[in-house]
């Protein structure tokens, strides 16, 4: 059947090819969320591969997150950060910074689901690397995705004993408030009791913070 398949593909114009895959994909989209579809992970994955065959690469791409987001569902996170990787891969998917950064900490998580950690803080280097380029670190504090990232990255190297490097990202949310990891010893970070920090962050929060309502930026500093 297959050899039947291919030769009739291959007999096709590839205006003619093209027009094929997508009613194909019209079709399988039409019949989505139908009864008789039971496994919809499946048929998400064939109109993505039918609809970047077709040319149509905005409908592939939208399809190609439900079927990684499809196999998370199914607790196949490895499958499902492939499925991102292969998007990512795309110069024309998520072409906007901040939505690339997205999918790349949604990467991460995944990553992190299946034990990867190693994978999971290269990942969220990619996307520090991105929202630096993107902000350009001029003058005045970092915007707050960027802070987000550094946190991640640093809390997801830690978790691979690379301290050092975790303690710089540390060191880059801490400069505002004029503080700084303690390292005495081989860069050896002391970690700080949750309730010390917790004591200490209140005694930092300014005056001022108290007399308006808490943004989500208040929050962050806190946290």
């Amino acid at each position: 059947i297959d050899r039947i398949r291919e030769a009739v593909v291959s007999s096709m114009s590839p205006e003619r090819r093209a027009r094929r895959h997508a009613a194909v994909a019209d079709a399988l989209e039409a019949r989505l969320y139908d009864e008789v579809v039971r496994d919809v992970g499946r048929t998400v994955t064939s109109i993505a591969d039918h609809a970047r065959a077709a040319g149509d690469l905005d409908r592939a791409r939208a399809y190609g997150i439900k079927a990684a987001e499809s196999a998370a569902d199914k607790l196949a996170f490895a499958s499902a950060a492939a499925s991102y990787e292969a998007l990512l891969a795309d110069p024309g998917f998520a072409p906007v910074p901040g939505e690339r950064a997205a999918h790349l900490a949604r990467v991460a998580e995944l990553y992190e689901f299946v034990g990867d950690y190693l994978a999971a803080a290269a990942t969220l280097r990619r996307m520090v690397v991105l929202l630096e380029g993107d902000s350009g670190l001029t003058a005045g504090p970092p915007p707050l995705p960027l802070r987000r990232a550094w946190l991640q990255l640093g809390e997801a190297l830690m978790r691979v004993g690379q301290v050092g490097p975790a303690a710089e990202y540390f060191d880059r949310l801490l400069e505002p408030l004029g503080m700084r990891t303690v390292r005495p010893l081989g860069e050896a970070v002391r970690v700080l009791r949750p309730l010390r920090l917790r004591s200490l962050a209140w005694r930092l929060v300014p005056e001022e913070w108290f007399r308006r309502p808490v943004t989500e930026e208040d929050e962050f500093e806190l946290e």
